[in-house]
């Protein structure tokens, strides 16, 4: 997958795969694809005429169809910068996740799509994969402290500290934690972690500056 999206960086700002591939399933039966680009054009050529493609079956403005070599079937779409993050979640799926989420979304008075995270008629600014990812490292780190009755070092002083509550809280209770059972799920993540450093499956696995071990991405466990 890597190999087909870094063909399309012609004036592209984001592109990421979405659907199985993103889900990290063990087949797919298609390529699906989301860019933001500068130049719409250029990026829309630059997708239709990939050495990899033996058809072209769709070329519109925004939603583009080819069939590659192998026989496997590409879909891009392209959409404004903004909307990149909402798109990229829509498309990744599943359609149960995204049942899940417009009802959760729903039930806080917003509403979710393709095109964003509403309040009324408007958008939720959404933060970019990376400052999320960091936000999870140090939750993870702050959960590791915590199960195991240790303290956590503050990068800016130095100083070791009592594991950060009010942050494992309240990212707990974006997901519906209550705090009667927090402390069942910070095990149950730990666990987690544990088997699948075990079983080898490193995909999801990571070590941050300090050498800890922590999540790369939110897996399919949350």
């Amino acid at each position: 997958m890597g190999r087909h999206a870094h063909g399309l960086r012609v004036g592209d700002r984001s592109v990421g795969g979405t659907g199985s591939i993103r889900r990290r399933l063990e087949t797919t039966k298609d390529v699906d694809i989301v860019a933001s680009s500068k130049d719409p054009d250029a990026l829309a050529n630059a997708f239709v005429g990939y050495p990899g493609v033996s058809e072209v079956l769709a070329q519109g403005d925004t939603k583009l169809a080819v069939i590659l070599e192998s026989g496997i079937s590409a879909d891009l779409r392209v959409i404004d910068d903004e909307l990149f993050p909402y798109a990229l979640h829509h498309f990744t799926g599943s359609k149960e996740h995204n049942t899940q989420m417009r009802g959760r979304a729903r039930k806080r008075g917003m509403k979710m799509n393709e095109y964003g995270l509403f309040i009324g008629e408007e958008l939720v600014p959404c933060a970019d994969e990376e400052a999320i990812s960091r936000l999870f490292s140090n939750y993870i780190d702050n959960v590791k402290a915590y199960t195991q009755k240790q303290k956590v070092k503050n990068k800016y002083t130095g100083q070791d500290e009592e594991p950060d509550e009010r942050l494992m809280r309240s990212i707990e209770e974006k997901i519906e934690i209550p705090e009667s059972r927090k402390d069942d799920f910070r095990r149950e993540i730990m666990n987690y972690i544990g088997a699948l450093a075990i079983e080898g499956n490193f995909k999801w696995l990571d070590k941050n500056k300090n050498g800890s071990l922590t999540v790369k991405e939110f897996p399919k466990y949350f």
